[in-house]
């Protein structure tokens, strides 16, 4: 709070500052049902501050609508699937926390270095195998990421204004068999399999 006095100051702690003032989102990586209730609790209604948890597998789906509640958004992944002892059903944590949370508040991660940037458009596909409608796994991976960071008047979604950032795909990006024909950074040429030799 605001205070007449003065704090000493503490050159360590500078970079919590625009924490605080919102400028950037803390990442949380937090799984589970226990350990993600408690950072919506730390994180949001203790401190107030801008985050979002990552990972967000295994039982925490069923904080879906607390989350909602808080206006939350789950970035979730790499693992997209958890076998309920309870009901002997293989769940897909895409397609709970979708079911609550709708197309614009769930993203998709890699985990990276764990699972290499490069499979990201595997984790939207294994989303989509696993239940989550095909619209929304690619969502998860270009607008609800660039909004989770605050940069979706930047990125995100192909519109007049925004970066030219692009990648063209042989075909359908969550389909495996598909790989990239050319990625534009800027509006110029960053990979192109024909002169780089193919990556992905």
């Amino acid at each position: 709070g605001k205070t007449k006095k003065k704090p000493a100051f503490d050159p360590s702690l500078e970079l919590f500052r625009d924490l605080f003032h919102h400028k950037f989102p803390v990442c949380v990586h937090t799984q589970i049902y226990q350990p993600v209730l408690s950072t919506l609790r730390i994180c949001g209604d203790e401190f107030g501050l801008w985050y979002y948890p990552t990972h967000s597998t295994f039982d925490a789906y069923k904080l879906a609508k607390e989350v909602k509640k808080r206006g939350v958004f789950i970035n979730c992944g790499p693992r997209k699937y958890y076998f309920d002892r309870k009901t002997w059903e293989m769940v897909g944590f895409d397609r709970e926390w979708w079911k609550v949370l709708g197309d614009d508040m769930l993203s998709s991660n890699t985990d990276a270095p764990i699972v290499p940037l490069e499979e990201l458009p595997l984790q939207a596909a294994m989303a989509s195998r696993l239940g989550l409608p095909p619209e929304a796994a690619i969502r998860g991976i270009t607008i609800n990421n660039a909004r989770l960071l605050g940069v979706e008047k930047r990125m995100g979604s192909i519109e007049k204004g925004k970066d030219a950032d692009l990648v063209f795909w042989t075909g359908d990006p969550l389909d495996p068999e598909s790989h990239v024909l050319m990625t534009i950074v800027n509006g110029h040429i960053a990979y192109d399999p024909d002169r780089d030799g193919r990556l992905f």
